[in-house]
């Protein structure tokens, strides 16, 4: 009985400082948003949602009108709809002015905004794409290296193989040329 009494005190103490420790992976409280910054960030994905279901033509014009825009006033905001709701298959802004516009937005946001997260990791995700095209490019690039050489070395064998053959033909004349002389 007293070595279940001990077993439970021990089990109790490990259980609590576990829980101690717990916390100190929580992530930290960020500034929770004041009803007119969660009223701003609810009024900007729903103009998102709103854009991005629009037919291909008014996505375009609206996405040249947004682009100007951001030239005049380089607000977050355009940015924002011009990445996420403008942008698929990016055809509105390119890789590299998304890119731009993400790393802008992401200065431009405060470090305790909800929608930063979402913005980083866009922005990685984007860094991710751009790194495996590259390699791609150089995968491409390697196995066309590749096709040369061996063009050119299939050619090459054809070219000795051409040479055996006419070098067999030679032997062949000349073998039959001293059977005829042995024969007389």
């Amino acid at each position: 009985m007293q070595l279940l009494y001990k077993l439970l005190f021990i089990l109790l103490t490990l259980t609590i400082q576990s829980c101690q420790t717990l916390d100190s992976f929580q992530p930290s409280q960020k500034k929770v948003e004041t009803p007119g910054e969660q009223e701003q960030i609810y009024r900007l994905l729903r103009q998102g949602r709103s854009y991005a279901e629009l037919n291909e033509p008014v996505r375009q014009s609206l996405c040249k009108r947004l682009k100007k825009d951001y030239q005049t006033q380089a607000d977050w905001h355009i940015a924002w709809l011009l990445v996420y709701s403008l942008n698929t298959d990016f055809d509105c802004v390119n890789q590299k002015e998304t890119l731009v516009l993400l790393k802008e937005i992401n200065t431009a946001l405060e470090p305790d905004t909800l929608l930063l997260w979402l913005n980083k990791n866009q922005l990685q995700s984007l860094n991710k794409i751009n790194s495996l095209q590259s390699n791609i490019k150089k995968q491409l690039k390697k196995n066309n290296n590749l096709k040369n050489q061996l063009a050119i070395t299939k050619k090459e064998l054809e070219e000795v193989n051409a040479k055996i053959q006419a070098l067999k033909a030679i032997e062949t004349s000349i073998n039959k040329k001293l059977d005829n002389e042995q024969a007389n």
